[in-house]
């Protein structure tokens, strides 16, 4: 998960790429394929909640093997730990 991590926290924002360069990540599907797919950071929070919330952070991403396939995920900190 780390490894993760730090390869989207190098991932361009949609204003600052051209979606044909983006960074490729290889995504895996329910039959057990991998999937390349070109990625980049994709801001869909009001800039409020951005600043409130800077560990969410969203992506998108245009198909390679299938150039009409896109994706749409994130990641944050999800903490689910109980504190007593």
């Amino acid at each position: 998960m780390d490894q993760l991590k730090n390869f989207l926290r190098t991932l361009p924002s949609e204003k600052n790429v051209t979606q044909s360069l983006a960074p490729i990540m290889q995504i895996p599907m329910p039959d057990g394929r991998m999937v390349r797919f070109r990625v980049w950071e994709s801001s869909i929070q009001a800039p409020a909640l951005e600043a409130r919330f800077p560990e969410i952070r969203t992506f998108a991403g245009q198909g390679i093997d299938d150039p009409y396939a896109n994706i749409r995920f994130d990641i944050g900190q999800r903490d689910f730990m109980h504190r007593y």
